[in-house]
């Protein structure tokens, strides 16, 4: 039995594909021009692929010019539900994969600095409620994408609101912010009190 993929996909459109992965910036005159169909034709196919599902239209930062850390962080986790609905609204989660093995949840962390990715980390990962073990291991380099999704809050809140993620905003108080207690995480890009330059 033929999967959707080989139902719908002929060579052209793998080859659009592929240039797009790429490149995104590509312009359909230089594809047509590659695949030598027309670019009305062209247009046709790349629609096509958007309403099946193929093509998905997304913004990333590339961390290498901001500059952002980026952490691989794996949790063991019971019931992950909740936590992957927290996460969903995290601006410092760009991604989340269920996994098999030995982790069932592993994300990507875009953080301003070394810290906030701890005290992320320490304080909301770690001491979750489910979670059981929780290794992190800071990206080097990135060698083959430098793009990564990253969500921009829309509003900041004030101490003592609730926040999208469903935490209440409160970043003084925190240990890991407080510079008396030596705090240098730069806080929740959702609060008022978040000290970095991305959010």
């Amino acid at each position: 039995m033929m999967s959707l993929r080989q139902k719908v996909l002929d060579e052209k459109d793998k080859k659009i594909l592929s240039l797009l992965c790429r490149n995104p910036e590509i312009s359909q005159l230089e594809i047509a021009k590659y695949i030598e169909l027309t670019q009305p034709a062209v247009g046709a196919r790349i629609n096509k692929l958007k309403k099946l599902g193929f093509i998905i239209s997304s913004v990333c930062v590339d961390i290498k010019k901001f500059p952002l850390i980026a952490a691989l962080t794996r949790l063991s986790v019971r019931n992950p539900s909740e936590l992957i609905r927290r996460l969903m609204k995290c601006p410092y989660v760009s991604m989340i994969f269920t996994t098999s093995g030995e982790y069932n949840l592993t994300l990507v962390l875009l953080a301003e600095n070394t810290s906030t990715i701890d005290a992320i980390v320490e304080k909301h990962l770690r001491r979750y409620e489910g979670v059981s073990r929780c290794d992190v291991t800071i990206i080097l380099d990135v060698i083959n994408y430098n793009g990564f999704p990253v969500t921009f809050p829309e509003k900041k809140y004030e101490i003592g609101e609730v926040l999208p993620c469903g935490l209440v905003a409160g970043c003084l108080d925190c240990e890991f912010y407080h510079e008396k207690l030596n705090g240098k995480c730069l806080g929740c890009p959702y609060t008022k009190e978040y000290k970095g330059r991305l959010f």
